[in-house]
């Protein structure tokens, strides 16, 4: 009798965990704007996929606080994710579909990480518009270069999420649920009939 209620509780705790799977973020032109929910070494982000300067979008552009990643190993974990999450998807072969990209051909997705000779040193993920494997690679780029007009690259913002606690009070009252249903359960047992 205890084992089953036990069980029984141990199943309703499971069913309330709550998981988010990633996915892709796109306007009503069918536009990727971004990405929610990828995980990044244990971590999950949001991505904001756009045209700017690296000094608009990544805080000055001129320390390494300044990037959400600060080694080429770090982007490449990130743009892997994000391009494991594209390559589900019908976007995987659609430059245009990305925001700030117009060439049909390749769009460059870029990601910096730090600063060298006064170059912000990124990570960019290719993607083709062909059958031509997407792939990653470093390059550099002025800090003040608007990807507007460049047409064909576009930055990642990468932003954490919040996490949002466990509440503890469901978990104390599902507990007491169980408590109260096996009291129940054993008093239930030792009525006589009149």
């Amino acid at each position: 009798m205890f084992r089953s209620t036990s069980y029984a509780t141990l199943l309703l705790l499971l069913l309330m965990q709550s998981t988010q799977a990633a996915s892709l973020v796109v306007n009503s032109n069918n536009i990727v704007t971004g990405a929610s929910g990828v995980s990044v070494n244990g971590i999950l982000y949001d991505v904001a996929i756009g045209d700017g300067t690296c000094v608009s979008l990544f805080n000055g552009c001129d320390q390494p606080a300044d990037f959400p990643f600060t080694s080429s190993s770090e982007t490449s974990d990130a743009l892997n994710a994000l391009f494991s999450l594209i390559s589900q998807s019908p976007y995987q072969q659609s430059p245009t579909s990305f925001s700030g990209c117009v060439s049909p051909v390749i769009c460059a997705l870029a990601t910096p990480y730090s600063l060298a000779q006064g170059f912000a040193t990124l990570n960019i993920l290719f993607i083709f518009g062909s059958s031509l494997p997407n792939n990653i690679s470093d390059d550099v780029l002025s800090p003040s270069s608007n990807t507007a007009d460049i047409r064909t690259i576009s930055y990642v913002r990468w932003t954490t999420q919040k996490v949002n606690p466990v509440p503890e009070p469901n978990a104390l009252m599902l507990l007491g649920i169980g408590l109260l249903s096996q009291r129940w359960l054993r008093t239930r047992g030792k009525r006589v009939p009149v």
